[in-house]
């Protein structure tokens, strides 16, 4: 049997919001390991973590902001899954649910522009939207799909575009 837990810092955001990405592995002894992520949202200022709800007018369960962005991370999800060359039907969508404890695990994601955040990567673990075979899966949503929904303190922090980065899924 074996346990193993990492913590990845994913981005800095106005040197305050630090988005750290856990992943837990384990492996008891079945057909093969478990790996679960999870996301911390740290925010230096207060040191504590917080949730995304500062940036954004409202996230009620199946509300405006929420449903939106369920929409945005099925379809980048649809694509990561065509990229990797996997027909299926849709019934995994149904595990994403536009609800904040439901929606996946959320990290504010990396900018081309100094200080901010590109908009938000949504990360799920074996299972949550596919077979164990096809891994671990992420979903980007730019800032410009989340603009409206924004706070104030939430229009200060997204800006630029998610910086280039090699291809290649995530396992």
């Amino acid at each position: 049997w074996s346990f193993e837990r990492a913590y990845t810092l994913q981005s800095v955001v106005a040197n305050r919001y630090l988005s750290v990405l856990r992943s837990t592995y384990v492996y008891t002894g079945g057909a093969h390991p478990n790996t679960d992520l999870n996301t911390i949202l740290w925010d230096d200022t207060v040191k504590k973590p917080i949730s995304i709800r500062p940036f954004f007018k409202e996230l009620a369960d199946n509300g405006p902001t929420l449903t939106a962005m369920r929409h945005a991370i099925i379809s980048s999800l649809k694509t990561e899954k065509k990229e990797r060359g996997l027909e299926s039907d849709d019934s995994w969508t149904r595990d994403v649910e536009p609800k904040l404890l439901g929606i996946g695990a959320v990290e504010l994601a990396p900018s081309t522009e100094t200080g901010k955040s590109a908009g938000l990567i949504f990360n799920y673990s074996p299972y949550a939207v596919g077979s164990y075979a096809e891994g671990t899966y992420e979903a980007f949503v730019p800032w410009d799909v989340l603009k409206p929904y924004l706070t104030q303190e939430g229009a200060a922090i997204f800006g630029g575009s998610r910086p280039a980065e090699p291809k290649s899924p995530r396992k």
